[in-house]
């Protein structure tokens, strides 16, 4: 067996499944590949920022992207869909604010 502390152990299995306990020669290895696969499943938003925080054992999201910009990927983004409804939402409340002000002034005594 080779010489892997708990947390690394819960990485590979993450990662790598049954296939972490056929080759324990190869752990090393394993461990720099799916330190990389976390990364990326994290930056292209597969999954959330506190599962990858907790697999790779970061105290938090703040190191996560720390993390993430030593590996050089980018942070990940919300589906496009998802920032269009966002778009959309603050341009109607945008608006219902502006609308509301004037109605506001209008009721109140000088």
């Amino acid at each position: 067996m080779s010489d892997v502390s708990d947390q690394e152990w819960k990485l590979l299995r993450y990662v790598y499944g049954d296939i972490a306990y056929e080759e324990p020669h190869n752990h090393a290895a394993m461990l720099v590949g799916a330190r990389e696969s976390v990364l990326e499943e994290y930056s292209a938003g597969r999954i959330a920022a506190r599962k990858a925080a907790e697999v790779l054992g970061l105290r938090d999201s703040a190191d996560l992207l720390v993390v993430l910009g030593d590996a050089g990927l980018p942070m990940p983004q919300p589906p496009e869909g998802e920032l269009r409804e966002q778009a959309s939402t603050f341009a109607r409340l945008f608006r219902e604010n502006k609308e509301a002000k004037p109605a506001l002034s209008a009721e109140m005594p000088e």
